[in-house]
């Protein structure tokens, strides 16, 4: 006969196991479509060269990499950390290089979208002279920063709250505790460049507006303008 205690054991461990499964079954195919998804972009862009003709193909390489790494490096380990129920099995050292190495591509690829909102919003409003002489440095100049804002930042963070931290914190692992500076990184990695993302594209949809009505104006007559636009 079973005593209570054992009961309880046999439960627990059941509930351990569904857990992990759907946690697996939610978790491995994103992994897999990640990984695969981002490596056949990649592997394209070096086949077919000529598609860095085209300074757009540039951010589309930085995104495609760094959601790669996200998908290689990342998910597999935040996988097994999220069905162990946030239980750290592995050693302090590859607890900081992950979360890191996370931190790098997460806003890596975040920054990449917000240079090209700019660089996008630039091609349109300025000359065909400009765009051929200064696009393509312009492009590889964001997308350097893009990579290394992040890396200047939430790496030697992480770092040195591990070598200041005071508690040692056993199967956890955690990003710093201090609050006012996780907050003021988020606002210069994430709300500062999102804000920038949504002015951008907000006075880039103004400018083809513009332009829309410009050429419109410039096509037609004064009354088949009147009867074209009401």
């Amino acid at each position: 006969m079973l005593s209570q205690s054992n009961f309880s054991q046999i439960v627990e461990s059941e509930s351990s196991i569904l857990y992990k499964s759907v946690v697996y079954s939610l978790t491995v195919p994103i992994f897999i479509i990640t990984a695969a998804g981002n490596g056949v972009i990649l592997l394209t862009i070096k086949y077919q060269a000529r598609l860095l003709s085209s300074t757009s193909n540039y951010f589309i390489l930085s995104l495609a990499l760094a959601d790669f790494f996200v998908g290689i490096a990342i998910m597999p380990i935040m996988i097994v950390y999220t069905a162990n129920r946030q239980k750290w099995e592995f050693n302090q050292w590859l607890c900081d290089s992950w979360m890191a190495f996370d931190f790098l591509c997460s806003s890596a690829s975040f920054l990449t979208l917000t240079a090209m909102s700019i660089e996008r919003y630039k091609m349109l409003t300025s000359s065909y002279l400009h765009i051929k002489h200064t696009s393509k440095i312009r492009v590889i100049l964001f997308i350097c920063l893009s990579w290394l804002l992040p890396f200047v930042t939430w790496v030697p963070v992480i770092l040195i709250y591990r070598i200041t931290e005071k508690t040692n914190k056993q199967n956890l692992c955690s990003m710093p505790d201090d609050k006012y500076l996780i907050l003021f990184l988020c606002i210069i990695i994430y709300h500062i460049p999102l804000i920038c993302m949504v002015v951008f594209y907000t006075k880039l949809i103004i400018h083809i507006k513009k332009s829309s009505l410009n050429n419109l104006e410039s096509d037609c007559s004064f009354p088949n303008c009147l009867k074209t636009i009401f």
